[in-house]
């Protein structure tokens, strides 16, 4: 996902499972509680048109996928799983 608004878009990390996304409002607030605090944090700031979250690439299976004649690509995927 690319993020489009002109606005940047803040991504706050703290501890080992709060992670939020925010506008810059929240995010000023977020940082002054988290300070207060004394907690560690991460942050990252999108700004238009930068890859947010995950980045899409092709799918690529690293063995080979051969089968006989007549036979469906769900039969071939289920032998590899």
């Amino acid at each position: 996902m690319k993020w489009g608004l002109e606005k940047p878009l803040y991504y706050v990390e703290s501890g080992n499972q709060d992670r939020y996304f925010m506008d810059k409002s929240e995010y000023q607030k977020y940082i002054a509680e988290l300070k207060k605090n004394s907690k560690e944090y991460s942050t990252q700031i999108f700004k238009k048109g930068q890859d947010v979250g995950f980045i899409y690439v092709d799918f690529i299976y690293p063995g080979e996928l051969i089968a006989d004649a007549g036979t469906s690509v769900t039969d071939m995927l289920d032998q590899i799983i």
